[in-house]
């Protein structure tokens, strides 16, 4: 897996998480009985975010505001893990 696939699968991981049904299927259930309960509930989890990246995906192209917004956020936020806080004299 990339790491875009891990962050992804940590997602789905965290939204059936917080299921009540995941959860006590999980303390139920060895692994391979536990295991057997989920292709559906990740399959709806899947679906879900598919419609959830749509949504902010049209949202980041139509609306300008919000993407200068989620621009400023995430280079902020590069900026400081790949800079280390450093910020250079700006270019001549």
């Amino acid at each position: 897996f990339t790491e875009a696939d891990k962050l992804f699968f940590d997602q789905i991981e965290a939204e059936a998480e917080a299921q009540e049904q995941v959860v006590a299927a999980a303390q139920a259930n060895p692994l391979n009985d536990f295991a057997k309960s989920l292709p559906k509930i990740f399959e709806a989890l899947m679906i879900k975010r598919l419609d959830d990246n749509s949504s902010i995906v049209s949202r980041y192209m139509d609306d300008p505001a919000f993407q200068e917004l989620a621009l400023n956020v995430m280079a902020k936020n590069l900026h400081e893990r790949l800079a280390g806080g450093r910020n250079p004299p700006p270019a001549a």
